[in-house]
């Protein structure tokens, strides 16, 4: 019932270092809940993902399960690559909500296959209610075919 009105990183950081996590975005997210979740107080997680795109946007697919959820993409010509991750516990407690997290950037190991000079960063935001779909996947597993 809730909505995201906005998402809006600041203070970019001019230089991503490798391997560290460093490199930190302030990021300022506006809420607006329903009046239903007021009164029933409904409880949210709202994650954060920084992403950097290159080409065209990939389909984020996310596995909802409130606390736990995780996020990956459908590959399109290009590969994105996600930089970082918060989740913020939420309480529905006024109609507008305004949250102000800093979200940590980690650039990894380069590939040395790939040319990196520049990253074209987004943040991407999803609210998940505590009541609704818990998604998650098993561990992998092998078993062999009888014939």
């Amino acid at each position: 019932m809730a909505k995201i009105l906005s998402v809006k990183p600041s203070e970019f950081p001019e230089i991503i270092e490798v391997g560290t996590d460093s490199s930190i975005i302030p990021v300022h997210t506006k809420i607006e809940f329903h009046a239903v979740d007021l009164r029933l107080e409904m409880e949210y997680m709202l994650y954060l993902y920084a992403y950097d795109i290159r080409g065209k946007e990939d389909i984020p697919i996310i596995l909802n399960n409130w606390d736990e959820s995780t996020i990956s993409a459908i590959p399109q010509e290009t590969e994105d690559d996600m930089l970082g991750k918060i989740s913020i516990h939420i309480i529905a407690t006024s109609r507008i909500q305004s949250i102000d997290s800093k979200l940590k950037l980690k650039l990894g190991i380069l590939n040395k296959n790939k040319h990196y000079e520049r990253r074209h960063l987004k943040i991407f935001a999803e609210l998940i209610p505590a009541v609704g779909v818990a998604s998650k996947w098993s561990d992998a597993f092998e078993a062999g075919v009888a014939h």
